[in-house]
Order: structure tokens, then sequence, then C-alpha cells
């Protein structure tokens, strides 16, 4: 929830500054190339902002589903084993997934392996959040634009 309040906080700000500067800015100075590409570099970030965002409210939102409280684990270690296990029970075995997915990651070319495990090395040195983040987006930006193989 933190997280979330930071961007939407982070956001706010961005978007109020940028019109700060652009309602004090004279026309001839918001035509200029130089202060029309900072403008860009400014709405891409933007935009990168709102997806982390969006992101975020999509993580929160799932983890209040699942009656996870992330702000509020303040319990002892056998209780949280005793949540693990009951949390194993309740989901389904994922195990056969990803191996098959693992696998056709694998059936490829030497470089695409390549890439591919240093990519799963840099995910799984990541924070549960930032995992979570970046495997979001990241799936996200995979769905929207990619080429899927047959």
């Amino acid at each position: 929830l933190s997280h979330v309040r930071d961007l939407e906080r982070e956001l706010r700000a961005c978007q109020e500054e940028l019109q700060q500067v652009e309602d004090a800015s004279s026309p001839s100075v918001t035509s200029h190339p130089a202060f029309l590409q900072i403008r860009k570099d400014v709405k891409a970030h933007l935009e990168a902002l709102k997806v982390q965002l969006d992101d975020a409210r999509e993580l929160f939102a799932y983890e209040m589903s699942q009656g996870r409280y992330p702000t509020a684990k303040v319990s002892t270690q056998t209780s949280n084993e005793n949540e693990s296990e009951e949390d194993e029970d309740e989901r389904p075995d994922l195990r056969p997934v990803m191996q098959q997915t693992v696998q056709r990651l694998w059936d490829r070319p030497y470089d695409c392996r390549l890439f591919t495990l240093q990519l799963l090395k840099n995910l799984s040195e990541l924070d549960d959040q930032s995992l979570a983040m970046m495997c979001s987006c990241f799936s996200r930006y995979i769905s929207e634009h990619a080429v899927p193989v047959a």
C-alpha cells in the first residue's frame, strides 16, 4: 500500500510540475525543439510511472483478495510456517508448468538460452515485491508486443 501511495504522490507531483512549467512558459519557449524534446521525455516518464502505479495497484488488489497484507506481516516464524503450509495446500502445483516452460526455453538456440538464463538469474536476485512488479510489467509488454513462436 505504501508503494502505491508513493507512486501516486510521485505521479501527481510530476504532473503538477509539468503543468506549472507549461503554464509559465511563453509560446516561443513551448514551441522550441529542445522544450518539445524535454516535454516528450517527461511525458514518457509519466507514462512509465502510470504503468508502475497500475501494476502496484493490481498487485495490492491481488494481495488483498488473497487475504495478505504485506505491511502487516509482523508474526512469529511458527505462524509464517503454518501460513506457508496452508498456502501450498490451497494453490495448484505450478511445478509441471514451470518445468514445461523451462524445457521450451531450453530447446531454443544457444544465444536465446544464454540470455534467458541471465534474465532468470537477475530475476531470482530481486526481492519478492520487485520480482512481482518486474514480471507483471514484462508479462504485459510481451502480451501486447511479442510475436508467438509457432
